[in-house]
């Protein structure tokens, strides 16, 4: 449905904009989606590459320690500690994967947010703007252009393609009343100009006071 604004509907403040509010309504959400994706990856992205460095220093450690072993007793009980250390940080790893994962799938659905940002921008870029009288001379609703042009809309007001409201007209019934409004802003303008025209054989009588 159509709502007017008699505050903001004249000729001066006419709403310019896209026809498929739908289309542009999708966006908007898609754009939010977006939004909230990228910001659930900044969150997440510091905390994955932190626990990433700390499981690198461990396992560089532990390798530099397994090399460092002498005799054979040394190297099993090392061996032993190794296991026993591994165990420990075995939820460690658990966890960082679990992470890991988590920011991959992000970043996928935030690839698919923006491929359809696109999609939706390009689809939108060859959707016609109009305004509210444009639409509603589109869609045959006689009764809103009428009140739009009691508001002071502008006939000579085209969409983004060049049409104008005569151009769009979906009825009979539109098309009437445009015409009725052409009608009566040409008689005002002849009114204009026969008030103002200048009389070159006009003779002029003035009185010696």
């Amino acid at each position: 449905a159509l709502e007017l604004d008699a505050a903001s509907n004249d000729v001066g403040n006419d709403i310019f904009g896209c026809a498929d509010t739908e289309k542009w309504l999708e966006l908007v959400r898609q754009g939010e989606i977006y939004v909230e994706l990228s910001a659930q990856r900044e969150r997440l992205q510091p905390r994955v590459e932190q626990l990433q460095a700390r499981w690198d220093w461990i396992s560089r450690n532990t390798f530099n320690i397994s090399c460092s072993t002498g005799d054979e007793l040394t190297g099993l009980i090392m061996l032993a500690l190794g296991l026993v250390a591994g165990i420990l940080i075995f939820p460690m790893y658990l966890y960082k994967a679990y992470t890991a994962h988590i920011l991959t799938a992000l970043k996928e659905k935030q690839h698919l947010a923006l491929q359809t940002l696109h999609k939706l921008g390009e689809s939108l870029s060859n959707t016609p703007c109009a305004t509210l009288l444009h639409i509603a001379a589109a869609s045959g609703r006689e009764d809103v252009v009428k009140a739009l042009l009691d508001y002071g809309l502008s006939l000579e007001l085209v969409d983004s393609c060049g049409q104008n409201a005569h151009a769009l007209s979906a009825s009979a019934a539109v098309t009437a009343v445009l015409d009725a409004e052409a009608a009566r802003l040409r008689a005002i303008k002849a009114a204009n100009r026969h008030a103002h025209r200048l009389h070159v054989d006009a003779k002029v009588m003035a009185r010696d006071n």
